[in-house]
């Protein structure tokens, strides 16, 4: 059920007291290009983003400098978003979070109860007189009986046998009819972009959402992989010392590239389990820096040719061997430069493809465990 999401900005001169926020991607931040735009010394020009999907509100950190904070704790990939709950921007900001149901009174940030009946001079509610009369004559038949009971036994008062004709049949037990769905069952292809689009949105600069390809193909296969981890006990492991380890990403990300796109490339990377999440983010962290320097981040495509760069090979002086299959491949920065025509031209292996997908799927887990059976916040 969608909810309408409402923030209550505390003492920011200039600005709104409240915003109410539309149902998608909301974000915040000192740039002009964010929905809600707050010019404050302390803030990143793209700091948080909110997400406001079906009824389900969540917000993110997006990479910046002085965090993002939920009552008291930092956000890290995601941390969903309640009533009453308190936002904190670094230190120069405090939001607060109005949510209710669309069809629920809204006022002044409290529900406000209908009181059927009551008038204004507070008065109880009136009872139908009809009502009334009927339970009148229920208490008095009822006095009658016992006074009766009471003079046929000596002025000993009675205790009506109880029928325990019912004890002799056994109750069956109540058959539940609920399923046990798992999470990931009728997840769409429109659910399977959109959060896709997110993730691409937290590891580039990019403001706009990626544009797939019209071929299916590629958010198919993101969707079988999703389903594929859905309530994985060794992914749940990982993803929760990844998060107990969010400082130390930070750290070797140098400000250069997303702690996002460290993180799921970790995650990708451990599948199995079977090694430190935080000993693969140290491997790979200067070989994802190294190729940004040559890629960068500003677009969507950009990113997902830096993590398949990153998968291809090292760079080396000022090139790198992604750049010699593109040019076999006929690809240049006049024509579809993206992993997918990169792909279908042969241009990747599978095993680099799939890295690709791989980490997509990783990313939109780690994003909402608990929409896809990972009991983690």
């Amino acid at each position: 059920m969608q909810s309408v999401l409402t923030l209550i900005i505390n003492n920011i001169p200039e600005v709104a007291r409240e915003v109410t926020v539309p149902p998608g991607r909301f974000s915040i931040g000192r740039s002009g290009e964010n929905d809600l735009v707050l010019n404050l010394a302390g803030l990143s020009r793209r700091h948080a983003l909110i997400s406001n999907v079906d009824g389900a509100v969540f917000i993110s950190d997006c990479g910046s400098q002085n965090g993002t904070f939920v009552n008291g704790v930092q956000v890290g990939t995601s941390t969903e978003l309640r009533d009453g709950d308190a936002i904190s921007l670094g230190t120069v900001c405090e939001i607060f979070v109005n949510l209710k149901p669309l069809d629920e009174p809204h006022e002044g940030g409290r529900n406000v109860p209908a009181v059927s009946g009551s008038n204004d001079a507070g008065t109880f509610p009136t009872i139908p007189v009809v009502a009334l009369v009927s339970v009148v004559a229920i208490m008095l038949a009822a006095i009658a009986t016992i006074v009766v009971l009471k003079v046929k036994n000596g002025g000993a008062a009675v205790e009506p046998t109880p029928d325990r004709s019912q004890d002799m049949v056994a109750t069956p037990t109540p058959i539940s009819t609920s399923s046990s769905t798992r999470p990931c069952e009728g997840l769409t292809i429109r659910q399977i972009e959109n959060a896709s689009q997110q993730v691409i949105k937290r590891i580039s600069t990019d403001p706009n959402d990626y544009a797939f390809p019209s071929d299916q193909s590629h958010l198919l296969k993101i969707k079988g992989t999703v389903e594929q981890f859905c309530g994985s006990a060794v992914l749940t492991r990982t993803i929760q010392r990844v998060k107990q380890s969010q400082e130390v990403i930070r750290d070797l990300s140098a400000n250069q590239i997303s702690p996002d796109l460290l993180t799921y490339a970790a995650l990708a990377e451990d599948v199995d389990g079977t090694v430190d999440p935080l000993a693969i983010a140290r491997q790979i962290a200067p070989k994802l820096i190294a190729v940004w320097k040559l890629f960068g981040d500003d677009h969507g495509d950009n990113a997902l040719i830096l993590l398949a760069a990153y998968k291809v090979g090292d760079v080396g002086r000022g090139t790198h061997p992604i750049l010699g299959r593109m040019t076999r491949a006929g690809i240049t920065r006049d024509t579809e430069r993206n992993v997918w025509e990169l792909y279908r031209k042969q241009g990747l292996t599978q095993a680099e493809y799939d890295f690709v997908i791989r980490f997509l799927a990783c990313g939109m887990i780690a994003n909402s465990p608990r929409q896809y059976g990972i009991n983690l916040p």
